[in-house]
């Protein structure tokens, strides 16, 4: 049972400004899926890095937090 498979988030940038990129696994299609979180909204460079340390922990956490979720189910 695989409910809550996912990759590592990365913070990447482009011309077009910053993002956090991850793969998540999608129930509904039944594969990995792409999810991008765009941060272009956060004014400056150092800002934006400072932020996406602080998104990319937190996403890390509940990622971690949903595979042990997963893992408890498929023991029951």
């Amino acid at each position: 049972m695989q409910l809550a498979s996912s990759t590592s988030p990365v913070y990447k940038e482009n011309g077009a400004g910053g993002y956090i990129e991850f793969r998540a696994y999608d129930p509904e299609r039944g594969k990995m899926r792409r999810k991008t979180v765009k941060l272009n909204r956060i004014k400056g460079l150092t800002n934006r890095r400072t932020y996406a340390r602080q998104v990319i922990k937190r996403l890390t956490d509940f990622l971690q937090c949903l595979r042990r979720l997963s893992i408890d189910m498929s023991h029951t």
